[in-house]
């Protein structure tokens, strides 16, 4: 009977320990911004692997309530670079994110031809050439 009271108490202890390390999640908060130092608005912050995601609000503010310790977030914003970071901690994120400078080998700019605007997706602008600077 004592064996049986022993190996029940160790596999209870084992099974604390085990949903004591999985249940342990934090909240986590933090302050975005870009590469010149304005506060990022509606950068995406996700926890990696998860479908729990939000966004940075006016002053480049967010929360992220009951992430597991040891999980990544990735944060992204127009412009810049992600930045994954493992969470360790409540503690508040510092976190500025870089500017990528390959976006701009992403923007064409098409100075030639003739359509109209009903067979086109996407912005159109047009200018005479008189409204042109010279230089």
């Amino acid at each position: 009977m004592k064996n049986i009271i022993k190996k029940g108490g160790l596999v209870l202890v084992m099974m604390m320990t085990a949903l004591m390390a999985v249940a342990q999640t934090v909240n986590v908060t933090g302050h975005v911004t870009d590469g010149s130092g304005e506060d990022a608005i509606g950068a995406t912050v996700r926890v990696e692997g998860t479908n729990q995601v939000t966004a940075t609000d006016f002053d480049g503010t967010f929360e992220l309530k009951n992430v597991a310790v040891g999980s990544s977030i990735s944060i992204s914003y127009i412009g810049c670079l992600t930045q994954v970071i493992k969470i360790t901690g409540s503690e508040p994120l510092e976190v500025t994110l870089l500017t990528d400078d390959k976006l701009l080998d992403e923007v064409v700019v098409v100075g030639y031809g003739a359509q109209k605007k009903s067979n086109i997706s996407g912005a159109v602008s047009t200018i005479k050439a008189d409204e042109l600077p010279t230089a």
